[in-house]
């Protein structure tokens, strides 16, 4: 898959669900990368991949609000309806919950991914002699 990452746009529906696909196809690629000893050699490789993957989790409260915000605004669009019967205002009601919930959670998780990185910035591995070291 290939995708050109461009914050100025231009966007469309299908460009923000190219993005998201390749979010989620990334995620998949580092599970497979540190599947064994090869993607991580040293300290410093789970460190920086620590670091990245926080930044990612500091920036999806907002993602999910602006997700929330447009949805808010869809459900104004005469017609809007959900496909088992009930209510799209209730179903409206439920994603904007749920939006909220995976926002606080995104928080948590960067903060527990900051202590994490906070840590494994001091690790090291020392070669070739007493005082020197290789972190990758």
């Amino acid at each position: 898959m290939d995708i050109s990452l461009n914050t100025g746009g231009p966007h469309s529906p299908e460009y923000t669900q190219e993005v998201g696909d390749a979010l989620a196809e990334c995620v998949r690629v580092l599970n497979h990368a540190t599947d064994g000893f090869d993607g991580l050699l040293y300290p410093g490789d789970v460190d920086r991949l620590i670091s990245a993957v926080a930044t990612m989790a500091s920036r999806l409260p907002q993602l999910f609000a602006q997700a929330e915000e447009n949805l808010t605004r869809i459900a104004g669009t005469p017609g809007l309806y959900d496909d088992r019967g009930g209510g799209a205002e209730v179903t409206v009601a439920q994603v904007s919950v749920g939006l909220s919930e995976a926002a606080a959670a995104a928080n948590a998780l960067y903060e527990l991914l900051d202590a994490a990185h906070q840590a494994s910035a001091h690790l090291g591995v020392r070669s070739g002699g007493e005082g020197s070291e290789d972190d990758g």
